[in-house]
């Protein structure tokens, strides 16, 4: 079933929003310590014992009402300089993210985006620029004139000629990322980073979350859910 205005320049305020919405939410711990906090998902069994670590903060004019269960944000390990924390579980190039029920995650294919969404209406503007990349395997879709990043497609069925470009029902929306200067920690300098959205559909729950690509094509994302999934089940709380 299609939808809206997802994964566009709306979402990437609003997930923002969400996350320190639904990040808001902190409950007495059973099972856990002072240093984590309670967290439930609906759908899923059991609770997560999120460290504060990974808490994500407020701001004073977002509500904190929030249901409970409705899911929990978290923030990752990334750092501008990108070195590992040898403490942190998550994959150090994830920024944070947000983890909601299965329930909620909306199909990223090609087909289940309404054909009134900000992503057709960029991709089939006359100024959109539809790439092949990866040896055919992917397509980057990019539209200066309405749009400051691009979305990165996976194909179903690779690209075999360099005719034209197209995007089919099945092809599946792996990211949108755009090219930001990110600060070094400690140092007043800059450097240039493609930074990218995702959602992804787990076992039990869904993640959206944000993360550090190293190249203008993100590679191996499964990989990277996998990994991310992980991290935070181990965040589980113990019975």
């Amino acid at each position: 079933m299609g939808y809206g205005l997802v994964h566009s320049a709306w979402v990437l305020v609003m997930s923002a929003v969400r996350m320190i919405l639904v990040g808001a939410l902190a409950f007495s711990a059973i099972g856990c310590n002072s240093s984590h906090d309670v967290h439930e998902t609906k759908g899923v069994s059991g609770k997560f014992c999120v460290p504060k670590s990974h808490r994500v903060g407020r701001v004073p004019w977002i509500p904190s009402d929030v249901p409970e269960g409705s899911g929990f944000a978290f923030s990752g390990c990334w750092r501008g300089d990108l070195k590992e924390d040898q403490g942190c579980l998550l994959p150090k190039m994830v920024v944070g993210g947000v983890a909601e029920s299965a329930g909620d995650f909306r199909g990223q294919q090609w087909q289940d985006f309404d054909d009134e969404s900000l992503v057709k209406r960029t991709i089939r503007d006359q100024d959109a620029l539809l790439e092949a990349a990866d040896g055919g395997r992917a397509v980057v879709a990019s539209n200066p004139r309405t749009y400051w990043g691009w979305f990165v497609w996976q194909k179903a069925t690779p690209l075999v000629d360099d005719g034209s470009v197209v995007l089919d029902g099945a092809d599946e929306l792996i990211a949108t990322c755009q090219k930001k200067d990110v600060a070094l920690p400690g140092t007043p300098k800059t450097r240039a980073a493609v930074m990218c959205e995702r959602n992804a559909l787990g076992k039990n729950y869904a993640l959206s979350y944000s993360f550090e690509s190293e190249g203008r094509v993100p590679k191996d994302v499964e990989k990277l859910d996998a990994q991310l999934f992980a991290g935070i089940d181990s965040w589980r709380c113990k019975k």
